[in-house]
């Protein structure tokens, strides 16, 4: 596509005259906004704003994950270096080394994980539009 230089959130690039720039702008069309400038096209590499269905998803996994992580690490490890205390103060419910504590501190994990999300995502979304976006 010819020579392309490419910043924190937008791509520059020079349409050689072969390319005709509007053959470009639709190829380019999903990337956002796009600005043509005497075969200079400037546009968008994507949207700043976090999308809360996917962060929420994806720190809820995370959480559940990591529960993971320690329970096996847990069953690896000598009994002085077990997280068996901190999981139990903060998973209500959970008993370790038991089928339904470790269904209970799960589902609970992925629910912390997901309310991370809820809350995190509009309260950036927010403060991008208030100061990032003027």
């Amino acid at each position: 596509m010819g020579d392309m230089a490419v910043t924190e959130d937008t791509a520059v690039a020079k349409v050689p005259p072969s390319l005709h720039a509007k053959t470009v702008c639709n190829t380019l069309r999903n990337t956002g906004p796009v600005i043509i400038i005497d075969r200079w096209i400037f546009f968008r590499l994507g949207n700043d704003m976090l999308n809360i269905k996917v962060v929420t998803w994806s720190l809820a996994i995370w959480t559940a994950f990591t529960f993971v992580f320690c329970i096996v690490y847990g069953l690896v490890t000598p009994a002085s270096m077990h997280m068996t205390a901190l999981l139990e103060q903060v998973l209500p419910g959970f008993k370790w080394l038991t089928l339904s504590g470790f269904l209970i501190g799960l589902i609970e994990s992925f629910l912390y994980g997901a309310y991370a999300g809820l809350v995190y995502v509009p309260i950036y979304n927010f403060m991008h539009r208030k100061w990032v976006r003027q």
